[in-house]
């Protein structure tokens, strides 16, 4: 992964959850958690890595979706796991992150974020870090309690939800991201139908999702990919053109506004045809697909 997520997002994400020194991010993330726990960061930082070598121990047996949940809601094991994959010790795949906020700089409509399982919380004070207005979800109840004492003690604000209970009746965001979530649930789509209802319209939906079988990763259920992409776009969902991410925006519905953008696209597409730029079907296509999302597709 190093040639997409290099130093500069390293720095950003270090700059988001260290401790704002020269202190390497390990040794920040263990003062963290020797903090919340109690004992020393140099305890903290060898229970890190123990924990995230032992995981591998699951791998023995054949996990199902509440297999999965009894992990995650466990009161120390998983933080100590999601901490150390977060100080890019093991690899540096947390970097998504990073990337997720670039895809919501250049396109949200406004700041309102949902981070659909927020894990130990990090994403969420990487986007509280740079401005938007945050709101935490996960079902785990020490995950939740973990992330909201990581952003009081930081002084940022965040509004953190445990499950879907607490959102207000005809609630959206302008953007809601789950990154590394789907993978642990058995029907990954009925999750982003549900996040889809919650989007505005024109709302980002931002995904990574680790498809198949990996020793290293038990609790990861998805076994397969294929057509999981074609179903999302069933659901109303368009994809924006992002190499590194499955980033997609909730279509609008019909309105005057885009029977005006049609009518253009048609003229347009005339002229360009009377110019002999284009075939007439392919002159068409290629407007109407300029008005499809304005600004999330690539200039040119």
């Amino acid at each position: 992964m190093a040639y997409l997520y290099g130093p500069h997002y390293a720095r950003i994400w270090d700059q988001a959850l260290g401790s704002g020194s020269e202190v390497p991010l390990l040794n920040s993330l263990a003062s963290e958690l020797a903090g919340y726990y109690g004992g020393t960061a140099a305890e903290a930082a060898k229970r890190m890595e123990e924990t995230w070598s032992s995981r591998t121990e699951l791998a023995a047996a054949r996990l199902d979706l509440a297999d999965v949940e009894r992990y995650y809601r466990q009161e120390e094991h998983p933080i100590f796991t999601g901490m150390y994959w977060h100080s890019l010790k093991p690899n540096t795949w947390a970097l998504v992150s990073v990337a997720a906020l670039h895809a919501a700089q250049r396109f949200a409509a406004g700041p309102k974020v949902l981070d659909f399982g927020h894990g130990v919380g990090s994403t969420g004070l990487l986007f509280a870090r740079h401005g938007f207005d945050i709101t935490m979800l996960d079902i785990s109840d020490p995950m939740h309690r973990f992330a909201e004492w990581r952003f009081a003690r930081r002084g940022l604000n965040g509004r953190f939800l445990l499950g879907t209970n607490g959102l207000r009746p005809g609630e959206n965001f302008d953007v809601i991201v789950s990154l590394d979530v789907m993978e642990h649930l058995n029907d990954p789509l009925s999750a982003i139908r549900q996040m889809t209802g919650w989007l505005a319209p024109g709302g980002l939906l931002i995904l990574n999702i680790a498809f198949g079988l990996d020793r290293n990763q038990p609790e990861h259920l998805l076994r397969r990919r294929l057509g999981i992409l074609d179903a999302i776009r069933g659901l109303g969902l368009q994809r924006a053109t992002l190499d590194t991410l499955l980033v997609f925006y909730k279509q609008a519905p019909p309105g005057p506004r885009m029977l005006v953008r049609t009518a253009d696209a048609v003229l347009a597409a005339w002229e360009d045809v009377r110019n002999s730029q284009f075939r007439p079907l392919a002159a068409l296509s290629r407007r109407l697909r300029a008005h499809e999302a304005p600004g999330l597709l690539p200039p040119g």
